[in-house]
């Protein structure tokens, strides 16, 4: 479930997950429980092409970074699909390794989305963006969005159970 969380609420709500979700607490309710948090923050480029077409489809193409303190843990580009998840929450990912190395002969790498994706996933990446109507070259940045995420995870003997994530957002759109 998504919910929205009103201005000004966001602390009050962290702390509460923080202490009511705490190790001790759920193992007053069952010993094989516990929990962590983490906090990381996220800067997205989303890209789309001239007609909205991936916005239309309630699909998706971004560059991701993702940082925990000052450390860049992970940069990615994720193709978000359409799924039969008719909330629109749960979507398909597919998701292609940073083009980190770029050559300087590639012509390719100087538009602003193929830049991110190397030379061999461009055919694959193509592939799946015509199953949504649009071409690599068709698309430009749409929205950036700065994400700070704090999570509690419980886990349950050891394993993932379930996740709560509360998220701040900012956005600029283009």
């Amino acid at each position: 479930f998504k919910l929205a969380v009103p201005e000004g609420e966001e602390e009050e709500l962290w702390s509460f997950l923080q202490s009511n979700f705490s190790t001790k607490i759920l193992q007053e309710q069952a010993p094989n429980l516990s929990s962590s948090t983490e906090t990381e923050f996220f800067i997205d480029q989303y890209f789309d092409d001239g007609n909205k077409s991936l916005f239309a489809q309630k699909a998706g193409a971004r560059y991701r970074q993702r940082f925990l303190g000052d450390s860049l843990l992970k940069a990615l580009v994720q193709l978000k699909l359409p799924d039969v998840d008719t909330t629109g929450v749960a979507r398909r990912e597919v998701k292609f390794s940073l083009y980190e190395n770029i050559k300087r002969d590639d012509r390719m790498a100087m538009h602003p989305f193929w830049k991110h994706i190397k030379p061999k996933d461009r055919a694959d990446v193509d592939l799946v963006l015509a199953q949504l109507s649009t071409r690599g070259e068709d698309l430009q940045p749409a929205l950036n969005l700065e994400q700070l995420r704090r999570r509690v995870y419980i886990s349950e003997d050891g394993s993932a159970l379930m996740t709560i994530t509360l998220d701040r957002v900012s956005s600029a759109y283009f």
